[in-house]
């Protein structure tokens, strides 16, 4: 299933900040967040907005189900795929 294809896993066992396993939908795109909220939070309250580090390998899955995405906006697809260039 496509749609299945752009869901990535994050398990709990690799990632000890996380209460129960976890998801990433990179079907579509949403701007639920404004980035520059997110800034001022984190510059004041470090430890109460980043929580942890996904890893490299769940990364490199996220980029490769962005890339898959037939559904997502071209526009955040671009964008999403230039911010994770690092995991190609």
């Amino acid at each position: 299933n496509d749609l299945m294809a752009c869901q990535v896993e994050i398990n709990r066992e690799d990632h000890d900040f996380l209460k129960w396993d976890s998801f990433v939908n990179c079907i579509e795109a949403h701007a639920a967040f404004d980035l520059e909220i997110i800034k001022e939070k984190i510059a004041i309250q470090y430890g109460d907005v980043l929580k942890g580090r996904i890893t490299d390998h769940c990364m490199r899955q996220v980029r490769c189900a962005v890339e898959i995405s037939k559904t997502m906006v071209k526009r955040h697809k671009k964008l999403i795929l230039a911010a994770l260039q690092h995991y190609e």
